[in-house]
């Protein structure tokens, strides 16, 4: 019923720099989208969203989209020769796209409608808390980066290289993981709002 799309957005911008603020924090942007889907009876709504559900691929169609995009930027700065991150931003952007109905539906309908909806809510926060503490274990590690005989702060992104695929990789096991953990729920409420009329 879900899917979610991850990618790490342009890196990290560096600029060599002296020490300055050493503040940063995890921000996270919720954009939510819609897709009309038309119908009175739960069956029209199922076939109407299977009809305009946005496509990931040829083959794959998610009828509630989440996708997540990290944005990591910050400074270095050298004392003596050892490089160290200074400060930066942390950003996380979260698309959401939901169905919207369009039609006036029966009351049996509308409170089946009502559970799947709420469920896709649910499952937003439950991705949001994924996604910031996933950011948020990439900005604690970021910041503890240092790098000795590295005045020019060349050796350091290696390891931000790394540090960055390892966050990427943790983030799409976990959102993996909550997707199993819910599809039985979303699978019921699914069948609850086809059979309604």
């Amino acid at each position: 019923m879900i899917r979610v799309a991850i990618r790490i957005a342009a890196a990290v911008a560096v600029l060599l720099m002296a020490a300055s603020s050493s503040f940063a924090d995890v921000r996270v942007v919720t954009e939510k989208q819609t897709y009309p889907v038309s119908g009175r009876t739960g069956a029209e709504l199922y076939t109407s969203m299977q009809k305009k559900a946005p496509r990931r691929t040829i083959f794959t169609q998610d009828l509630a989209q989440f996708r997540f995009e990290f944005t990591v930027r910050h400074g270095m700065g050298v004392d003596g020769r050892v490089c160290s991150i200074q400060g930066g931003t942390f950003n996380v952007k979260m698309t959401v796209t939901y169905p919207q109905t369009i039609d006036k539906l029966s009351p049996k309908t509308g409170q089946a409608w009502a559970r799947l909806i709420a469920d896709m809510h649910r499952a937003e926060a439950a991705r949001t808390r994924i996604a910031r503490q996933s950011m948020r274990d990439l900005m604690d590690a970021t910041l503890r980066l240092k790098t000795a005989n590295d005045p020019t702060c060349t050796k350091i992104r290696g390891h931000l290289n790394r540090l960055r695929r390892k966050a990427l990789a943790d983030h799409d096991a976990s959102q993996y993981r909550f997707s199993k953990e819910s599809a039985a729920l979303g699978s019921k409420l699914l069948a609850e709002l086809a059979a309604a009329k």
